[in-house]
């Protein structure tokens, strides 16, 4: 017995489906962090299906099949996956108001691997995520630059491997020189 596909290592759903190939009679048993789960399956067709809702945490599945004589096979090879419904944190911290027109933008998100995506005016930019972290958006990006005298929403979009996201929203005021 053998797993062919099962669940992404990462998942934001607790509903996890695994497939693999078996022998046409056997008993399949799965196996949740070592533990049997009922129910059991008969293999039909080569093939077996099964389906598990877990919650939020990290799980190992594995599969033993058991012929119609009661022979036992060797465990499958075991599968790690997480469930995770955790949303990133996302903090915008840039200075406001400002007179630059293009200004650096940056902020926190949870971690190194997150993604981030700003909207500004209708245009999508995609900040580098720093070891630490941190992202920013470099200073001259924004195109076309903010008009003075303006104020603009800044809608921040942090996400994480698994799919979760946070979204906010800040401001940014462009302000006119006075000579």
């Amino acid at each position: 017995v053998r797993f062919l596909a099962g669940a992404p290592n990462l998942a934001n759903s607790t509903t996890q489906t695994f497939i693999g190939s078996c022998v046409d009679g056997d008993t399949i048993e799965f196996i949740v962090d070592a533990s049997p789960i009922a129910p059991t399956q008969i293999c039909s067709g080569g093939a077996y299906s099964f389906s598990i809702n877990q919650p939020e945490g990290n799980y190992d599945v594995g599969v033993r099949a058991y012929d119609p004589a009661g022979n036992v096979s060797a465990d499958s090879s075991t599968l790690n996956f997480t469930v995770d419904f955790t949303a990133p944190a996302c903090i915008a911290d840039f200075s406001n108001p400002t007179f630059d027109l293009s200004p650096e933008l940056g902020g926190t998100t949870s971690s190194a691997s997150d993604t981030v995506s700003l909207d500004i005016d209708g245009n999508t930019y995609s900040p580098v995520v720093d070891g630490a972290a941190s992202w920013l958006l470099a200073q001259g990006t924004i195109s076309p630059a903010l008009v003075a005298g303006n104020t603009y929403l800044v809608d921040v979009t942090c996400s994480d491997i698994a799919g979760n996201q946070t979204d906010i929203t800040s401001d940014i005021t462009a302000l006119t020189h006075v000579d």
